[in-house]
Parts: C-alpha cells; structure tokens; sequence
C-alpha cells in the first residue's frame, strides 16, 4: 500500500492521469539490460549470448533488452565481464531523450 500522503500529493499533480498512474502498479515489472557499447554491439551480444531467444529488444533504446525475471542475468559471467548492465528500462529514458 502506498502512503496517503504520497498518493494525495500525486492526485494534484497528475490530474486526470492519477488512475493510471494507480493502475501502472498492479502490471507485472519489467526488467532490462543495456549492452554495454565500449565493449560491443546489441548484434554481436545478441549472437553471443545465451539468453538471446528470451530477450526482447526494448524499441525505443538501442541496446537495450527486456529479460525475465527468471533469467537472473546478473549471475551470468558475461555481466561480471562488463557485456551489459542490469537497469531499469524507465532508468534508460532520460539519456534517450536528452540525447
């Protein structure tokens, strides 16, 4: 349960918007990664790694997957090897936008 407080303050500033806003915490998570480019390309990470037939490109961030939770990539050898960063897919949308 959110704070009252939190969702009073949140009602005034999104208006309209507020039950979606509610509505958006009872969808399941997604959970991304980024390749990291210094190292190689989405393409080339794609073909290496194992998780490749369950990842889902996210559209609107090169380089970035959606994976599932079960997939742990975390403890994978290719994220301690610096392949790609685990990170929120909503965490990517500032750097795509302010380019």
């Amino acid at each position: 349960m959110l704070p009252q407080s939190f969702t009073d303050k949140m009602k005034i500033m999104l208006q309209g918007e507020y039950d979606d806003f509610i509505a958006s915490y009872e969808r399941p998570r997604k959970f991304g990664l980024r390749v990291n480019g210094l190292k190689l390309t989405a393409a080339a990470f794609a073909e290496l790694s194992l998780l490749s037939d369950r990842l889902t490109r996210v559209p609107w961030e090169q380089g970035a997957f959606y994976y599932e939770e079960a997939d742990r990539p975390g403890k994978h050898p290719h994220y301690h090897a610096g392949l790609y960063y685990i990170q929120e897919p909503s965490a990517m949308v500032p750097a795509e936008l302010l380019g």
